[in-house]
């Protein structure tokens, strides 16, 4: 995607909507777009409840790390993590 003059999406019910490039990680094939169509009311991803999360489901992690955003596929390995200054 990088690159690209244009990126359209094309919704479910057919209609062709412009979108911006967030993100992209070529290595993994994964990119992270806006829709520029704030008239649109789409369905969004629900966010996930870490007390009911399981060792072994799939977790995805979008988060910004200074001025990078990063995107991270993975397992839980744990169910809770502390972190000590």
């Amino acid at each position: 995607m990088d690159g690209a003059d244009a990126i359209v999406v094309k919704t479910q019910d057919g209609e062709l909507r412009p979108a911006s490039l967030l993100f992209s990680e070529g290595s993994a094939d994964v990119a992270l777009l806006q829709l520029d169509s704030p008239d649109l009311d789409l369905p969004h991803a629900r966010l996930g409840d870490s007390d009911e999360l399981a060792v072994g489901q799939d977790v995805y992690v979008v988060g910004r790390c200074g001025k990078t955003l990063e995107v991270e596929i993975d397992v839980s390995k744990t169910r809770r993590r502390f972190f000590t200054p």
